[in-house]
């Protein structure tokens, strides 16, 4: 606690907001379905459209083999980046949401 009062609460949504704002415009532009649901500063969901032929469970397996942890909850992947996190890290997680985003067959 004493390290969340030194860093301040508004500071710390302020940085998570940041991120996860990059994730969700990025990840939409990729073509991933981004949940109407609002969500907190630190938490992002990401659907892998059905015309990929993949899942959700997929993606985050492929995330999981380039060493990049997130979750899958209900056919969403979540995405939960903290204050420890880099911009590197950022830019290293939409770099493999690219290459597994299959755009859809014509």
């Amino acid at each position: 606690l004493a390290q969340v009062s030194e860093w301040r609460v508004e500071r710390i949504q302020t940085m998570l907001r940041r991120m996860t704002s990059k994730i969700r415009t990025s990840a939409a532009k990729m073509g991933y379905v981004i949940p109407p649901q609002p969500s907190g500063p630190h938490i992002i969901g990401l659907r892998v459209p059905k015309s990929w032929n993949a899942t959700a469970l997929d993606c985050v397996k492929f995330l999981d083999d380039h060493k990049i942890m997130v979750s899958e909850r209900l056919e969403v992947v979540r995405i939960s980046p903290s204050v420890y996190n880099t911009d590197e890290e950022i830019e290293t997680l939409l770099s493999h949401l690219q290459k597994f985003a299959k755009p859809a067959s014509t």
